[in-house]
């Protein structure tokens, strides 16, 4: 990916022609690479497969839409899920109206448009009375100007760009569909322009008088309204900042521009200046947070949840706290969430939380809510996803991949800064949900867990005999529920302490999925290679003879039908 190389790169070169790394390290890595290639059969060749071709597009919407349903992971659920057919919605959270659908940084992506939690809602409840409310600022530098709400001089979707040389002339143009825009190695012909110039008409969503244009990028910039010019300045980093960040999250300033009709035709001048990372080249314009004050925008909020017969609150993480290129110092939500949520929950006894993060945040109210439904970032579909969940028309179909701690002070693990330029992993072995394990802790959600609109019944673990190339479990899975729901089920084994060997006390070693009609029953079948019982040691995978316990359950938490299976030697393997 782009970036500075560090101690990579050249770098490394001269540090082993230097004599200051031993080249055999460099070959140790390597051949770990190559191990892992020759596993995955990434070296046998493969058989060449033609492109299937792009589907039409609501074949791949439909797909999209699926897969935003399939992750989202209900955490907790009091019966307030689905919703039925509520008459009046209070839909509450920046979030709920300009929702985070993916990663930021080399990630991002720009779809064409993006379904907001409050459109799909609108659209799938058209008969109910359904009313928006900020409720707290998430916000904190720019924002990209919302798909739809900007056009090109001509009336085309998205913003013209032109790139000029020193006299003024056109060296060439086109238009981007994005107001977030960023360059490398230099590609087109930004990085040999003397200005890039940004021409489009704006109507906000909000209509006013004026409103506050944020322009970001390490440059000269001028901004020019109907062809007047109404704000410049120089827009440069701090001293100390990473050459990255210019990239990644850019300075930038914000200048009013007038728009008594509602919208206001726009000319944003950018004369990049140097500073930032070699061959790159950032430049945005976007919106600049609220500036209302938190007291109000919560009581508004609480006024809003009070008339309706459910609230939804979709709190969130923002590009400034989760994103690229920098380690989140905070597992809380960011503003004034926490306090929204509660002020909420207090006022509306069917209280819906939609937690919009890539990653684990903390939830100090998470027992005083109806639900809780976690969607991660979800994709240009994420509103008519998030509608079709919540209104029981499809179940949520995810399980957590990583364990949600209860308070930021439980983490097992909190050694992660690096001294002198050296990090000590001395957890070893005891990583993520087998750390919680080791210390005897309870997350507020473990590893493995997710609730549908059903529930769910285990029995008859059966294990075959062990063979040179592993095993095989089977597990009778009843769907003791009224409607459709998905299942997971997942294997754990555990070592007593007779074993020579240093181990988690429970960890995963096989899973499957499915799908039951109510009241149905079936057979789950999960291969168990012998990689999933070997141990690193000696410079080679090897295992163990001896018992091992074998443990159905539906999280790392929970206890299902347990068996006892004798493990052969395998010997040692790469």
């Amino acid at each position: 990916m782009p970036g500075p190389d560090g101690a990579w790169g050249q770098a490394l070169v001269d540090a082993v022609r230097a004599g200051e790394v031993d080249e055999k390290d460099i070959d140790r890595k390597v051949r770990r690479i190559l191990r892992l290639a020759v596993r995955v059969g990434a070296l046998d060749g493969f058989e060449r497969v033609e492109p299937a071709g792009a589907s039409d597009a609501q074949t791949l919407l439909a797909l999209t839409r699926q897969a935003a349903r399939d992750g989202m992971v209900l955490l907790a659920n009091d019966g307030t899920l689905p919703l039925g057919r509520p008459r009046t919605v209070a839909v509450i959270g920046e979030g709920a109206r300009f929702a985070r659908v993916q990663g930021g940084g080399s990630a991002t992506v720009i779809p064409e448009f993006v379904v907001s939690p409050l459109d799909g809602l609108r659209e799938r409840f058209p008969d109910a009375e359904i009313t928006w409310s900020l409720g707290s600022v998430v916000q904190q530098g720019l924002a990209p100007l919302p798909v739809g709400t900007f056009c090109t001089p001509e009336g085309d979707p998205g913003l013209l760009v032109r790139y000029l040389d020193p006299d003024g002339v056109e060296t060439g143009r086109e238009v981007r569909t994005s107001s977030w825009l960023v360059w490398f190695n230099g590609e087109s012909q930004a990085g040999a322009a003397d200005v890039v110039e940004f021409s489009f008409t704006y109507t906000p969503e909000v209509s006013a008088d004026s409103f506050d244009l944020g322009v970001g990028g390490l440059a000269d910039v001028e901004v020019l309204v109907d062809g007047d010019r109404v704000g410049a300045a120089e827009v440069r980093t701090k001293p100390g900042d990473d050459p990255a960040t210019v990239v990644l999250n850019p300075p930038f300033t914000s200048v009013v521009v007038p728009s008594p009709t509602g919208s206001a035709n726009v000319v944003v001048r950018f004369r990049p200046v140097a500073g930032g990372m070699p061959d790159a080249l950032a430049l945005r314009v976007g919106s600049t947070p609220d500036a209302s004050d938190a007291d109000e925008l919560i009581a508004a909020a609480v006024a809003q949840a009070a008339a309706a017969d459910v609230a939804i609150v979709v709190v969130s993480t923002s590009n400034e706290v989760e994103s690229e290129g920098f380690d989140r110092v905070t597992l809380a939500l960011p503003g004034t969430q926490d306090e929204l949520v509660r002020a909420v929950a207090r006022a509306c006894s069917r209280t819906v939380v939609v937690v919009n993060s890539g990653a684990p945040v903390t939830l100090p109210w998470r027992t005083e809510v109806s639900a809780v439904l976690a969607t991660w970032f979800p994709g240009q579909e994420f509103g008519h996803a998030l509608a079709d969940v919540l209104s029981g028309d499809v179940e949520p179909g995810g399980r957590l991949p990583v364990s949600w701690p209860a308070a930021e002070s439980d983490v097992p693990v909190r050694d992660v800064t690096p001294t002198d330029g050296r990090l000590d992993y001395s957890e070893g072995i005891h990583i993520g949900y087998r750390a919680w394990d080791k210390v005897g802790g309870r997350p507020a959600f473990p590893f493995g867990h997710g609730l549908g609109y059903t529930s769910w019944g285990l029995d008859a673990l059966s294990v075959a005999p062990w063979t040179e190339r592993g095993t095989s479990a089977t597990v009778a899975v009843t769907n003791a529920g009224d409607r459709t729901g998905k299942f997971v089920v997942q294997l754990y084994a555990e070592r007593d302490s007779s074993s020579g060997v240093e181990r988690p006390r429970r960890w995963l070693v096989g899973f499957e999925a499915g799908h039951l009609a109510p009241g149905a029953r079936t057979t789950a079948t999960i291969p168990l290679p012998w990689r999933r019982f070997a141990h690193w040691a000696d410079g080679s995978w090897a295992v163990e003879p001896g018992a091992f316990r074998l443990v159905a359950a539906l999280s790392c938490a929970h206890d299902g039908p347990s068996s006892v299976i004798l493990v052969g030697e395998r010997g040692s393997a790469q």
